[in-house]
């Protein structure tokens, strides 16, 4: 945010870029005199490394984002829809852009850079017109993913982050919000090569709580909302080897995004909102 994250432009804060309306508490040394003598309104120089950064907001509306268990109050897509509109208000608040995307629909939804007053209601109103898929889409299909970066102009391990490549044109932060549930390599790969576009990267892997847990007992019948077969098992005699997977797919992701200088964060559904954005936030501040 303005004043707190780091600069594209460091060294170049003495030239000047344009103006914008004075607000209270600005710095008066920074008032434009003369052209408030012109035109009798007051406004402030802005300077290269004061301009606006875009924050770009992809969530994910797989099927499986859908997902809500049975002591939750919203699902993973709406919590993530939450979480976006509070990342987005701060973001504003603080005079820098927003866009916003999604990831996984076969008609995706884009909302272009905007820094105004107006653009927090076409957040929510971008927000209102996703819905998490209701057919059988996976970002990353297991196996698949490595495959298609044998080829060095390969542009990214799957269309969807192609237009991402596209529309991301701008050096800013990239926020994803997703489960992350497919495959490790596939998120890891295309996260890495968004990096290497100059972005900042921010991750919040949203998942519910039962997701981690598995606190069901006795015979459940399982249905994977992304396609793969119906499973009928004893909840209590998988439950020791199911954490153990879930546990090291995270902690996969956690340690690749580490590895690749990418923030990355755990956002439960059941998380008040601020503990995911502070976290979120803290590095960016720095």
């Amino acid at each position: 945010m303005a004043g707190l994250h780091r600069s594209p432009f460091k060294g170049l804060s003495t030239e000047f870029a344009d103006h914008r309306d004075y607000t209270p508490g600005d710095d008066p040394r920074h008032i434009d005199w003369r052209a408030y003598a012109r035109s009798d309104r007051m406004s402030v120089k802005r300077y290269e490394d004061e301009t606006n950064f875009i924050t770009y907001i992809a969530i994910d509306v797989s099927p499986s984002m859908r997902y809500r268990g049975p002591e939750a109050s919203l699902s993973k897509f709406e919590y993530a829809q939450c979480l976006a509109a509070a990342l987005s208000w701060l973001v504003l608040d603080s005079r820098n852009a927003v866009a916003m995307t999604s990831l996984g629909a076969e008609e995706e939804i884009w909302l272009a850079p905007g820094d105004s007053e107006a653009q927090l209601t076409r957040v929510i109103q971008t927000l209102e017109a996703m819905e998490a898929e209701k057919g059988v889409r996976t970002l990353f299909p297991p196996r698949e993913t490595a495959a298609s970066f044998a080829d060095p102009q390969e542009k990214s391990p799957d269309p969807f982050f192609a237009r991402l490549d596209d529309r991301f044109r701008r050096r800013g932060v990239v926020v994803i919000l997703s489960d992350m549930l497919d495959d490790a390599d596939g998120w890891l790969t295309a996260l890495r090569l968004l990096k290497g576009r100059r972005h900042d990267i921010v991750v919040f892997q949203t998942l519910d709580p039962a997701e981690l847990d598995l606190p069901l007992t006795g015979v459940t019948q399982f249905d994977d909302l992304e396609g793969a077969p119906t499973v009928v098992a004893d909840a209590g005699s998988i439950r020791c080897a199911y954490r153990h997977e879930i546990t090291r797919h995270c902690e996969t992701l956690r340690r690749g995004c580490l590895a690749s200088e990418i923030d990355f964060h755990m956002a439960r559904t059941d998380m008040p909102l601020d503990e995911p954005l502070r976290g979120g936030l803290s590095r960016q501040q720095r």
